[in-house]
């Protein structure tokens, strides 16, 4: 018999609610991250895709946690997406990223490279970065969101500079 007591209800948060203050770990029996540019990009597309003034909610998929402890969760699901919803805040300079706010539990090099991501000393390329010491899937995940960015900044620009006026 099913106890319905115990069944958990989701709950709904935004992305910044999920990492103020919040402590996440990879366990390790998740995979590493994977995420290539065709995940990427769809989550960049359907991010940038969204009319805030239209859309008063927008999904981003499911997170499963298991609460470990004070603000601290074990990640069950949903690891690919909120690595790259790391690194993406990363790269935008926000705030409500603190050092701890992501951690993999077995894998050093992943964490040393999420550390640099932070910190923000990391290149937008693979070039330079021992496998052995930084995780190159996540430095591609990090590049690849650069790119995209600088990409979709430089055709926002030149279309509005290609519209600017001038009187002679």
């Amino acid at each position: 018999m099913i106890n319905y007591e115990t069944i958990v209800q989701p709950q709904e948060f935004t992305v910044e609610q999920i990492f103020n203050n919040n402590e996440y770990v990879i366990p390790i029996y998740q995979r590493n991250y994977a995420w290539s540019s065709v995940e990427i990009e769809q989550l960049l597309d359907d991010i940038n895709d969204i009319d805030i003034n239209k859309t008063k909610k927008y999904y981003l998929g499911n997170l499963i946690v298991n609460e470990r402890g004070i603000n601290c969760f074990e990640v069950i699901d949903g690891q690919q997406r909120l690595t790259t919803l790391f690194l993406l805040l990363c790269f935008l300079n926000n705030q409500s990223i603190n050092e701890g706010s992501l951690t993999f539990e077995a894998r050093e090099v992943s964490n040393r490279t999420l550390n640099l991501i932070k910190a923000r000393k990391a290149r937008n390329d693979k070039s330079g970065y021992s496998e052995n010491l930084y995780s190159q899937e996540i430095i591609e995940g990090y590049s690849i969101i650069s790119k995209y960015f600088d990409k979709k900044i430089g055709n926002l620009f030149l279309n509005l500079i290609k519209n600017f006026q001038l009187s002679y």
